[in-house]
């Protein structure tokens, strides 16, 4: 099974190739841009999200979910 970083770099890749995502770094963790804003970043073994509203609160009821 893939280690949280393989995981992160697919999903950023697929970013980046198919929604004119750009890799960056956000305060110096490896992060997916949109339009020069962080929208994810790896975080500590896995992965950290923006989210707002009743996306948020969705994501927050899943197993291993935290508040960075």
């Amino acid at each position: 099974m893939a280690n949280a970083r393989t995981r992160f770099d697919t999903i950023l890749d697929y970013m980046v190739r198919r929604h004119d995502a750009s890799a960056g770094w956000l305060y110096g963790k490896p992060a997916g841009l949109l339009n020069g804003q962080a929208f994810m970043a790896f975080h500590t073994e896995g992965m950290a999200f923006q989210l707002r509203g009743r996306v948020r609160l969705q994501a927050s009821t899943l197993a291993g979910a935290k508040f960075w």
